[in-house]
């Protein structure tokens, strides 16, 4: 059995450094192979798009970055339960995995 507690960890602790920001408390991680390979976190109201989820901006950077066959591979971890336009750019960036902390 896999430990996510430590990505979880790190989703959350993203979450903690967007609201400290100016954010909405949201972070996520991609991880490959168990190590995180990108961070990201909410930036809705610093980039004034209401778009920018942690999730949605995970997702852009690895499709900047990789395949969907690397990302296959990948799990991303974020700190809440995916809303419906995240989860659907998590499936079509073709991430292998979702796990997140509170739903």
């Amino acid at each position: 059995m896999e430990n996510h507690e430590p990505f979880l960890r790190e989703a959350i602790a993203l979450s903690k450094s967007a609201v400290e920001g100016g954010d909405e408390p949201f972070g996520s991680v991609l991880v490959k192979n168990g190590e995180v390979i990108l961070r990201a976190e909410n930036s809705v109201f610093t980039g004034r798009d209401m778009t920018n989820h942690a999730e949605m901006n995970l997702v852009k950077l690895a499709a900047q970055k990789y395949d969907t066959a690397f990302l296959g591979d990948c799990t991303l971890y974020t700190s809440t339960e995916p809303c419906a336009m995240c989860s659907r750019a998590i499936y079509w960036s073709g991430i292998g995995r979702m796990v997140f902390a509170c739903s």
